[in-house]
């Protein structure tokens, strides 16, 4: 996501438009997910009006100290790679249950 990718969240926060669903890799230039995740975190703290995106870690980086560096960053799920698109929206259909989230089947082509 980056130093960029940060401006733009905060970007995207300010218009009417809810980010809803943040995927992000831990192993970016410039700014990490993690630290991007902060970054995210802070900023909806700041503004209270948001509420808060579901950030999700896909990472090659599966050991338990980054897991739980992840989790107290503010990540709320941890894949590791790879992940099936299939088992990626059935974990992001559970995270997101009883949230405004638009439903896509499974079976669609997503073009």
């Amino acid at each position: 996501m980056g130093e960029c990718g940060c401006r733009r969240c905060k970007a995207r926060a300010l218009q009417t438009l809810q980010t809803l669903i943040i995927a992000i890799d831990i192993s970016m230039p410039v700014m990490n997910g993690l630290e991007s995740t902060r970054a995210i975190r802070s900023h909806e703290s700041a503004i209270h009006a948001l509420e808060p995106a579901l950030i999700i870690v896909l990472t090659g980086v599966g050991s338990e100290a980054v897991q739980k560096e992840a989790f107290a960053s503010g990540v709320d799920l941890f894949l590791t790679k790879p992940v099936r698109f299939g088992e990626l929206l059935s974990v992001i259909k559970s995270s997101v249950y009883g949230k405004r989230f638009m439903d896509v089947d499974e079976d669609e082509d997503q073009t």
